[in-house]
């Protein structure tokens, strides 16, 4: 399926995303341009994908392409995160 295959992006917000391999990789939280925002409640993970990386949307969950693996280059470091690397690798 190509991206024209959901019809109304905004339908998918709050909807469950299962990976290509059938993992549950969070929820929908925002559609921003051509890119979902999906955040795992658990860990607190935050992934910027591309719509181009979306299978489908069947009304209840969106459809990966990829698999939960390849999720995490999508993975976004929130400023804290970022903090901390930047003090860790500044005292090697």
């Amino acid at each position: 399926m190509s991206e024209d295959a959901v019809v109304d992006w905004e339908s998918t917000i709050h909807k469950n995303v299962r990976s290509k391999d059938g993992q549950d990789a969070g929820n929908v939280d925002a559609i921003e341009g051509n890119t979902l925002v999906i955040t795992s409640e658990g860990d607190r993970k935050e992934y910027n994908l591309p719509k181009s990386q979306v299978e489908g949307y069947d009304g209840a969950e969106v459809s990966l392409k990829i698999t939960f693996g390849e999720l995490e280059k999508y993975k976004v470091y929130t400023e804290a995160l970022q903090v901390f690397f930047d003090v860790s690798f500044s005292m090697l």
